[in-house]
This record gives structure tokens, sequence and C-alpha cells, in this order.
């Protein structure tokens, strides 16, 4: 790649609920304490960065000076850095370049993007991104006004539309059914299967309904350990990691899967 005095090119790749199964989406989540290195490594051809990372998606928005952009080469990027290479390609993902690139944001930020439409938490997971990349010194002119853009159209949504009426989330999404089928969750025993964002933010909302015990199993137990580490050092509540392959033999011990 070539150094350039062309104008900034802004541009988009990531993972999402659209363009991929669960599966491999799980294998790009970046954990909060990964994002440091991955941005520095984003920071050897890009002028500006910001790494987004949820339940549902994974995206890189970044801006250079290059006349030569690869968006390829962004996707192996972060497809290597995960070290996913064979679980996940390049058709899992989507690339989008100046416009398109922004109108994701927007989307992303007011939750048209989302699983759930209207989803509340997106909007500060938005903010979450770009605070870290801030800090980091990652961001400048172009991505400071279009995410400063974005989060006053996210509070916008919210605000003078329904779109947020009952303060719906996925995690309230994956529990709501099990409440209303048990009447309560006080003191019932739930098995929660993968360790990712989507698997935390409903552990959270389970204990916020008093549940008795929630069960963890996740194809990597490492994940799974480290999810109930971090829960149990935020929350006074019991639970247990399950092994992968044997998670089948526990769903006659609990009242919610």
């Amino acid at each position: 790649m070539n150094q350039s005095d062309e104008q900034p090119i802004l541009f988009a790749v990531g993972i999402n609920y659209k363009t991929a199964a669960i599966a491999e989406r799980e294998k790009l989540y970046i954990v909060d304490e990964e994002i440091p290195l991955l941005t520095i490594e984003l920071k050897k051809t890009l002028t500006e960065c910001v790494v987004l990372s949820t339940c549902n998606c994974t995206e890189i928005y970044g801006v250079t000076t290059r006349t030569d952009l690869d968006l390829d080469f962004y996707i192996d990027l972060l497809i290597d850095y995960k070290k996913a290479r064979g679980a996940v390609s390049r058709k899992d993902f989507f690339g989008l370049v100046a416009c398109a690139a922004s109108q994701q944001l927007f989307q992303a930020a007011t939750s048209l993007d989302s699983k759930i439409v209207g989803d509340i938490q997106i909007l500060e997971q938005v903010r979450g991104a770009y605070d870290v990349a801030k800090a980091q010194g990652s961001t400048g002119k172009i991505l400071n006004q279009m995410f400063q853009r974005s989060f006053k159209l996210g509070k916008l949504v919210r605000c003078e539309t329904n779109l947020h009426k009952g303060a719906v989330s996925i995690s309230l999404a994956a529990v709501e059914p099990g409440r209303k089928a048990l009447g309560s969750l006080q003191g019932k025993k739930v098995l929660i299967i993968g360790a990712g964002e989507m698997a935390r933010l409903t552990a959270e909302c389970l204990i916020k309904n008093r549940v008795g015990k929630i069960f963890i199993a996740n194809r990597t137990r490492a994940r799974a350990e480290r999810l109930l580490e971090s829960l149990a050092a935020a929350h006074d509540f019991k639970g247990e990691v399950l092994d992968f392959s044997d998670f089948k033999k526990h769903l006659n011990e609990t009242d919610v899967k």
C-alpha cells in the first residue's frame, strides 16, 4: 500500500447477524482487552479507526488516505487476529465505503440494524467503542464527526419516536418468555449456552430476576469460566460451568434453557 495525498476514504467492514450465523460471529467477538492491540495493528495502515464489537456484530470503521484501499485486507486482518482462519471466511463479511459506511453506523446507533429493532443497549455500546478509540488516539476529524452525529441520531430516535418503547433488548427478549411461562424466575435454575456478550447480558438480566442458579456451557470451557468469574465479581448469585459435551445431561435439572 502506497501513501497518497488524495482525499481520505471512509470505509466499514464487519460481520453481523445478517451476514453470518452465531457460530461464526462468536469467533470474531472482540473482548475489551483485545481492542488496544487490534487498534495498534489497524493504525499501521489507517489514519483513523474504531472497533465496535457486540453480541451480534464486530465492525471496523476506518479512514485511509491510500488510493489502493483493499477491504479484504482488513477482513483478513480481523480473521487472523482472532485466529479464526478456516472457521470464518470473507463471504461472512460486509464491506462498505463512503456514505454507505456512515449509514451503517447510523443504523447501528439508532438500533435499526439490530436484531431486535429498538434495542436500548446498542447506543451505549457504540458510544463505548468510540470512547475507547478516542482514548487510544485513533480517531480524528472524520470519525469524530461521524460518531458524534450517530449519538445525536440515536438520542433523537430514542426521545422522539416509539421505537424504544418498552425498553427492549436482546437479553430481555431472551428472558421474557421464560418469565411469562413460569410466572416468576425467582429461585429457578437456568442454562445459558454460549459465553459471548449476549450470554453475559442475558445472565445479568436473569440475576436481576433473582434466579436460583445459572449454568453456563460453551464450546470453549475457558471462556465460560471467564464469564462466570466476571459475573461473580459484580453480582451475588450461584453459578456453575458445565462441559459443553455434557450439558444435555443436565437439561432435566433446569427450568429455563
